[in-house]
């Protein structure tokens, strides 16, 4: 059946009447182009109340056979329900296929247009077949996208069904997550299993992409032709994705089982904690294929010389990041400042160094791009160079335009052609396989690539043979643009508008159009769409404080990419580049001063959100745009801290050594070298005076600080709203820093290949209570913490929450938080909850010891003693509640490296009216200052601490109220330097509401 879209919107595909055991459909289209055409696929049946829809996307050209799973009633409950069948009438109960009698297909949006396809007859199928991915593979079972997998189908094996907080199998947004919450009294053992009636005649082995915690261990069972199953493992999880290779023989598969347990020499180290396994994608090998051809390289002869050049030699025919001009302004610039030749030495460093850098070797079907062994890309990939490659097209390319060497010009060159004749700008197979069904699609890898290939365009344009020109352009239309066209098309109304990863396209996006416009003159409309888009997202992204809700490792990502976008948009609209930018924008350094950590002695900022530790090395050309195009003060002070810090001698301004760690191999960053010479400018800066309290209404987020500097004493709180990207489960924790030390930390996050991420963003992994280890639920997301009442002066200053919004098993929780000017801080929090399991957790970077003994106090007692000891300086933590507690200790690791310690208070087990409150008094270890001394004592409902330091005695009553609802009976009452209880004090205030 023939169907021209331009014709017609909908065309009907006739179905025979369904077998009983069908669970797929299998739908043969031959597409004349890849046009990124989107139809819907709606099932339909006589009676309306079980017709489903979901959308396929036409992106290749010649014969494919979609395969579609169709509904089961047990669809995972997932945040995106775009990626699942969508049930197009209200109906109650479990949906049922059995009587439909069409397909309708829809025509929808198009990247490009002149679809026209042949439709062939649809097919019944048991199970989808394994799909073809290159000439040795065939795909058996992708757990990356919720519309490939039925998690009906996996089996639990065993008697004892686990109970669904304890353990089970979850359908993720990119993977199966096989998980156990661990248990002090035996280590668990569950498996899942599938059963099936494959042939496997034609194959050799199969390979499961897996990640398994290091606390944990796998085994995998295959079971052929009735044998006896044989298990691979027990195999200890290494923290990260690896593929399991299992040879094969026989004639049929008839079972896979995934069998995963605890370590038994790391069993009791993590009670309580979620140990989490996931499953890719499993895939079948071709008998005679080599194992360790999966990368699919191709490996192309050297790149020679153009034989002959054109008459058109010049360099910079679309001036995207500079012209002429511009270059003969850097090469002065160069010759008469002493930063400026730092910069130029060290460009020329580097490109030196990729001069022994061979890319042609590396070209294949796919990039050799290592994106978090996330089985997206394979492991067995040659990704640990192609930073290089990225760093060739870049630095190469202007050591080239500003020295005019021609080594660093044709090695430029060679990295040029070579990368646009790889297969796809995608790091595997998962991107492209299968056809049509939107799997991991997200292209990060074909943004970047767009990146570095448009500006080494643009620079060698002058050593490119005319046809080598039209090479470049062309895969700038065909591997950039149809797919981020088409994603944007997906979600640019969503997410993209509130994620960093929507500057990322933007920039790929204005990049691909301009260039590709010189063939193709009318993909100049993406990028005029993009730069509209772009505003909006600016809008949306940034709050009029010029906070965002993601946090630094995510701003500092979009930053660089949203304004490089602004640099090229603008000069190609002869603009400048600051009246492009919307929304609260232009306030964004003035965030990142208050976000600054005062722990660190290098510039860094406090790991709230999806950041690691590993500090911001990329956020210094973003901070020299400001300072240049907005005339920010604040944000050359930041850059004069980033630049003055003491880093590594090689590429010491551009960010860490471009060639360490696997992020850079994307090709994110690899612009930096050019946009840090491109916006500096010789100039110093005030320091910037920050007020002692600062509220951002926007975020919600309060700052109360004693200064601006390494050691200065910062308490942070966390309110707001709650949003869901890359944000956390921690509504209402504070962070508190004092003489360089993080004593109440957020563990942050540590690397997503590693599977102990996910527990990460846990509100027990954050300086709240929870009900046991379960997340904060959000009765009111919008309202998930309401500040009531906040104040400060010389003497101190007070903060009052509700964090009862972020929690549907809290009746009420109440938190006041206090620093009493400048010695030391106090926490109360106040619980009615609704169910048992209340813990109060804390974490830190320094060690815990529990002093509690000293006093006579030993756990469980409602009285205790906390020492905190870090190299640098040490804090006694006094605390007391209206109950008694029992206090545990645990630390997280991430390749057994101790990332952040914690503490865990519980009341008794059915508790649920708990009042708490903690004294912390942080102390410098310089020789010039005794441990505080702090004695604690209850009296029914409240609790008192007498505080000595060197300023003094001071005596704190904490008065809870806990049978109140408003929570304003409660009250904080301080009297400084000689309290005695009757007000004798040098100076008494209280606290309430």
């Amino acid at each position: 059946m023939r169907w021209d879209v331009a014709v017609r919107q909908k065309t009907n595909v006739p179905m025979p009447a369904k077998p009983a055991a069908a669970k797929a459909v299998g739908l043969p289209i031959t597409s004349n182009l890849a046009s990124m055409q989107f139809v819907d696929v709606c099932l339909e049946c006589p009676d309306r109340e079980n017709s489903f829809r979901t959308s396929i996307v036409i992106e290749w050209k010649g014969e494919r056979t979609v395969h579609l799973l169709l509904p089961s009633g047990k669809e995972p409950e997932l945040t995106d329900r775009k990626q699942l069948w969508e049930h197009r009438y209200a109906v109650a109960g479990a949906p049922s296929i059995d009587k439909l009698t069409a397909i309708a297909l829809v025509a929808g949006y198009a990247t490009f247009p002149g679809t026209v396809l042949e439709i062939g007859e649809a097919e019944w199928l048991e199970r989808i077949p394994p799909i073809r991915v290159n000439e040795a593979e065939d795909l058996l079972e992708t757990f990356m996208n919720p519309r490939l997998w039925d998690v009906s189908e996996w089996k639990y094996v065993g008697d004892d069904q686990p109970k669904p907080a304890e353990a089970g199998l979850n359908v993720s947004w990119l993977d199966a997550q096989i998980w156990y919450v661990e248990q002090a009294d035996g280590i668990r053992r569950l498996a899942f299993e599938k059963t099936y009636d494959q042939d496997i005649g034609d194959y050799q082995a199969l390979i499961v992409s897996i990640a398994a915690d290091r606390r944990a261990s796998f085994r995998i069972f295959v079971q052929v032709d009735g044998r006896t199953e044989t298990p691979f493992g027990d195999r200890a999880g290494i923290g990260g994705g690896e593929e399991v290779r299992i040879p094969l023989s026989g004639k049929r598969l008839e079972r896979i089982r995934v069998e995963v347990s605890g370590v038994p020499e790391r069993h009791g180290t993590s009670v309580g904690e979620r140990i989490v396994t996931v499953l890719r994608w499993i895939m079948l090998e071709r008998r005679g294929a080599a194992p360790d051809a999966c990368d699919e390289r191709l490996s192309l002869a050297p790149i020679a010389p153009a034989p002959q050049r054109p008459e058109d030699a010049d360099m910079f025919p679309l001036a995207l990041l500079f012209g002429a001009e511009e270059r003969d302004r850097l090469r002065r610039d160069v010759a008469a400042s002493p930063v400026y030749q730092r910069f130029y030495r060290d460009l020329l460093t580097e490109a030196e160094t990729n001069l022994r850098y061979s890319p042609e070797e590396h070209v294949g079907a796919y990039l050799p791009v290592f994106w978090n062994n996330l089985g997206i890309d394979r492991v067995s990939k040659q990704w640990q160079d192609t930073a290089k490659w990225h760093s060739t097209l870049t630095v190469n390319a202007m050591a080239f335009a500003l020295g005019g060497d021609e080594r660093h010009g044709e090695a430029a060159r060679r990295a040029l052609l070579a990368i646009v004749r790889c297969g796809h700008w995608a790091p595997g197979f998962v991107n492209r396989v299968p056809a049509g069904i939107r799997g991991y699609r997200a292209p990060f890898i074909e943004a970047h690539t767009a990146m570095t290939v448009a500006v080494c365009y643009d620079l060698v344009y002058g050593l490119l043979a005319v046809p080598e020109r039209r090479e470049v352009e062309e895969a700038m239309y065909d591997k950039a643009i149809p797919w981020i066209d088409s994603y944007f098309h997906q979600h640019g109304e969503g997410y993209l508008l509130r994620s960093n990863q929507g500057a990322v396209y933007a920039l790929g996006m204005i990049y691909a159009s301009l260039v590709a416009s010189r063939r193709y003159p009318h993909a100049i409309e993406y990028f005029h769409k993009t730069v509209v888009w772009l505003g909006r997202m600016m809008e949306a992204y940034f709050a009029a404080d010029g906070s965002t809700n993601e946090g630094i490792s995510y701003l500092e990502y979009t930053l660089h990419h949203l304004l490089e976008a602004l640099h090229v948009a603008a000069r190609h609209l002869g603009v400048p580049a600051a009246s492009l930018a919307t929304g609260g924008i232009a306030r964004t350094p003035a965030y990142l001063l208050q976000m600054q950590s005062l722990g660190e002695r290098t510039l860094d900022f406090l790991p709230i959100g999806d950041k690691t530790v590993a500090g911001v090395p990329n956020m210094g050309p973003s901070l020299l745009f400001f300072a240049r195009h907005f005339r920010d003060g604040d944000a050359r002070w930041l850059w004069n801290r980033y630049f003055n810090d003491e880093r590594m001698p090689y590429s010491s301004f551009f960010a860490a050594h471009p060639f360490d760690g696997p992020f850079q191999s994307t090709g994110c960053y690899a612009t930096s070298p050019l946009t840090t010479m491109l916006w500096y400018e010789d100039g110093e800066a005030e320091k910037p005076a920050l007020a002692p309290q600062t509220f951002m209404e926007s975020c919600g987020r309060t700052f109360i600080r004693t200064g601006t500097e390494y050691g200065d004493k910062l308490l942070f709180f966390e309110g707001g709203a709650q949003t869901f990207e890359h944000t956390h489960y921690d509504k209402g924790q504070f962070i508190m820093e004092a003489y360089g030390v993080p004593f109440a930390a957020d563990p942050g996050m540590i690397a997503y290949l590693n599977p102990a991420h996910l527990e990460y963003k846990g509100s027990s992994y954050h300086n709240v209570a929870t009900i046991g280890k379960r997340n904060q639920s959000y009765r009111d997301p919008a309202r998930a913490v309401v500040i009531r009442r906040r104040s400060g002066d010389a003497r101190h200053d007070y903060l009052s929450a509700d964090l009862s919004g972020a929690y549907r098993e809290m009746k009420r929780y109440d938190r006041k938080l206090l620093f009493v000017r400048p010695d030391y801080f106090l926490v109360m929090d106040e619980i009615v909850a609704l169910e048992d399991g209340i813990v109060w957790n804390f974490h830190s970077r320094a060690t815990f010891v529990d002093r509690s003994a000293d006093s006579g106090n030993l756990p469980p007692s409602p009285t205790g003693r906390l020492v905190l000891d870090a190299p640098e300086a040490g804090m006694v933590m006094a605390y007391g509640s209206n109950c008694a507690l029992s206090v545990s200790f645990g630390d997280y690791r991430d390749q057994d490296i101790v990332t952040c310690r914690n503490a865990r208070l519980q009341p008794p087990p059915t508790a649920r009216q708990f009042g708490f409150a903690a004294v912390m008094v942080p102390y410098p270890k310089n020789g010039q200052a005794a441990m505080p001394e702090v004695q604690t004592e209850r009296a029914g409902d409240t609790v008192i601490f007498v505080v000595k330091g060197d300023w003094g005695v001071d005596r704190i009553e904490c008065a809870f109220a806990l049978v109140s609802e408003a929570g304003d009976a409660s009250f904080i009452r301080v009297e400084r330097n000689g309290g005695d209880g009757n007000g004798n004090g040098e100076t008494t205030f209280e606290l309430r509401g």
